[in-house]
């Protein structure tokens, strides 16, 4: 009986530091891997960002990413203060809406663009890439 009473404290316990460390911030970050020291980076809910060696290039939100070996092209929403909260926590901007370009072998980055700026852009460099979502690109 009193080995039942001791796997039932421990299965018990597991279960509490499962439930405790799963809504810990940083446990759902990550970092993709998108080549020549470029990554695309968690660091919180809202903070996804496009760095190349942890220096920020493109700010958060990056929500779409498409990238070869010479380009990153990316789509971002701005951040905007949350009006149901008075301690200044940001959440996405539907309506602010930009584009950006990193070229790879130059390090010239481009943006943030208008959709109009970002498809002509890709036109006169003849980029033919296709944005996808980055919880997509975090399945591979």
């Amino acid at each position: 009986m009193k080995g039942n009473y001791r796997r039932m404290y421990v299965i018990c316990l597991l279960i509490t530091i499962a439930i405790i460390l799963s809504g810990c911030p940083g446990v759902q970050d990550y970092e993709i891997d998108i080549g020549d020291g470029y990554f695309i980076e968690r660091i919180s809910s809202h903070v996804i960002v496009i760095t190349e060696e942890h220096k920020y290039l493109i700010p958060e939100k990056v929500i779409e990413v498409g990238y070869n070996e010479e380009f990153i092209i990316a789509k971002q929403l701005g951040l905007m203060d949350d009006p149901e909260r008075s301690n200044s926590y940001q959440i996405p901007n539907e309506n602010d809406v930009r584009y950006w370009i990193v070229n790879k072998i130059n390090k010239e980055i481009m943006g943030p663009l208008t959709n109009t700026n970002f498809e002509q852009k890709l036109t006169d460099l003849n980029i033919n890439l296709e944005l996808k979502k980055v919880k997509d690109l975090l399945k591979r």
